[in-house]
């Protein structure tokens, strides 16, 4: 059984979630375009040299280094709004439970949020994305955008709620701290 502490107030909580869910959407959509451009380079160097086109690389090298100005305005900043609203529900959710919350509890409010967003996501994207597929990529285009970054989404979820009750930068967890008594 874990031991409860003294949680923070519902605001704090809250702004918590926020800032939190912010923060782990930039984190989470920066190390996913840092997959997708290292995948990309990989399908071009080796196709280009499967084409007998050796200049292939050299171009999709370039298109990989523009490709961060899109990641910034197409996955980045939209990362980092839909991670503080997800955010701001989680911590939202979290203040209701007040004196009994743990870091576990925290932690699956936010793997469930996370679940509803990925299934959301699934349902309104994913099944567009599934029919716009080429004949030889029917997934290509789901994996890029919802399948691919939806392990991602739940594991920053997890985190945001499974953190909620510890401070940033402080150097003790929460469950590590004991509850004043007295």
């Amino acid at each position: 059984m874990e031991d409860r502490i003294d949680s923070p107030g519902a605001g704090t909580l809250v702004l918590r979630g926020l800032s939190r869910g912010a923060l782990a959407g930039a984190g989470l959509a920066v190390s996913y375009t840092s997959l997708a451009t290292t995948a990309f380079l990989l399908v071009v160097a080796t196709g280009g040299r499967d084409l007998g086109n050796p200049g292939a690389f050299v171009v999709g090298s370039g298109v990989a280094a523009f490709a961060w100005i899109f990641a910034v305005f197409l996955g980045i900043i939209p990362a980092a709004i839909l991670g503080g609203v997800a955010g701001l529900a989680i911590g939202a959710v979290s203040a209701v439970f007040g004196r009994r919350l743990t870091p576990r509890i925290s932690g699956w409010i936010g793997f469930l949020a996370g679940a509803v967003v990925v299934c959301l996501l699934h349902l309104t994207l994913g099944i567009s994305l599934l029919k716009s597929g080429g004949p030889g990529t029917p997934l290509l285009p789901w994996f890029f955008w919802v399948g691919g970054p939806s392990p991602f989404l739940l594991a920053g979820t997890t985190w945001m709620g499974w953190s909620l009750l510890r401070p940033l930068g402080s150097a003790v967890w929460p469950w590590r701290q004991r509850r004043k008594t007295g």
